[in-house]
């Protein structure tokens, strides 16, 4: 969610380069997060190429920010 909330939107290459990680791997958590409305999934065609978009909802900045509030409470109690 991280590499996500920096740009406006990615492509599932990009992510999967950027992650490290394998198409199934990413595949699985790109669904569970539109599942739950964080991202949204746009596919369309480059030319004759198939390309999937990915970018974060409203709901997944929201989720987002407050994520990284409580790291920050977690990381204050241990200072």
């Amino acid at each position: 969610m991280s590499i996500l909330v920096g740009v406006e939107s990615v492509t599932f290459r990009v992510l999967v380069q950027a992650l490290d990680c394998s198409d199934p791997l990413l595949s699985k958590h790109v669904s569970v997060l539109e599942k739950e409305g964080l991202i949204e999934v746009r596919k369309q065609f480059l030319g004759k190429r198939p390309q999937t978009i990915i970018a974060v909802t409203p709901q997944g900045r929201r989720a987002h920010r407050l994520y990284c509030k409580a790291l920050d409470v977690v990381r204050a109690g241990i200072i």
